[in-house]
């Protein structure tokens, strides 16, 4: 999609205190701070601004980066206090407002022994309305394996496990080797998938389905509805009805077997 530069004109500023145990106690895992109402109808940068706590609740917390694929970049501060990221919001061609993944959110992660959570923090449009959520991008357990360290839901990002690694006391975790560590597999039944993420920022969610890994575009899930208080979302683990899978485009050079071109939340 084309779109305009962007300009400076009339910033939003977006201030955050980030707080681990009032987020972990919501159970939906993208939270929605504040509904900043309409999209601007011309191009223009908001202002986020995030104030990171060196502790929170025992939890051990990093300090902001970005997170591209494959690749961690840390976010710098003239006063190692405020962090500034200017997010742009931008109007295509036929005057659709969006902002774009994964320059539309900054991260943050948050450690305690062998548990890790990675938030993001930002601003996306969602049915005609720009919105500011905080959203729960991971959610890991980390072991031991010898020389090494394993987190299951990271570990196809080597950039930000090795970042994470660093938040961790490799005293107290547990073996990978011990069974008692180890996960069930739920195998999804024909016209179903298992939700393994979803993502506000680039408004996708990926499924497991009986016919291999797809992923999906918010736009094609029948019920995922912004009610004016909060986005309805499913959560990893979640199963989902699946309408319809088509092969990706021959030029798409995603690494998923099918697009769910139909999906359906089941509560």
């Amino acid at each position: 999609m084309q779109s305009v530069k962007a300009t400076t004109r009339s910033p939003i500023i977006s201030r955050v205190f980030f707080g681990l145990n009032s987020a972990r106690s919501i159970g939906n895992p993208s939270i929605l701070e504040q509904d900043l109402g309409e999209p601007p109808s011309r191009c223009q940068f908001m202002r986020y601004e995030v104030i990171p706590a060196n502790e929170v609740g025992g939890y051990k917390v990093s300090k902001p980066f970005l997170l591209t694929p494959g690749k961690v970049q840390p976010m710098t501060s003239q006063n190692d206090a405020t962090y500034r990221l200017k997010i742009p919001v931008r109007v295509g061609v036929k005057g659709k407002v969006f902002t774009q993944s994964p320059s539309n959110h900054l991260c943050l992660a948050a450690a305690k022994g062998n548990h890790i959570e990675v938030w993001g923090f930002g601003l996306i449009v969602f049915e005609g309305r720009l919105l500011k959520i905080k959203h729960k991008k991971f959610d890991t357990m980390v072991y031991k394996n010898g020389g090494e360290l394993i987190m299951p839901e990271v570990s196809n990002n080597e950039g930000l496990a090795k970042m994470l690694s660093k938040l961790v006391d490799e005293s107290k975790l547990s073996d990978w080797d011990n069974p008692s560590v180890r996960e069930a597999t739920i195998l999804p039944t024909k016209g179903q998938g298992i939700v393994k993420w979803v993502d506000p920022f680039s408004q996708r969610m990926a499924l497991d389905t009986a016919e291999g890994s797809a992923f999906s575009l918010f736009r094609h899930v029948d019920n995922l509805k912004f009610d004016g208080t909060k986005i309805i979302l499913p959560k990893p683990g979640d199963i989902v009805e699946v309408l319809q899978l088509q092969a990706p485009e021959k030029d798409s050079k995603t690494t998923f077997d099918k697009v769910a071109t139909r999906v359906k939340l089941l509560s």
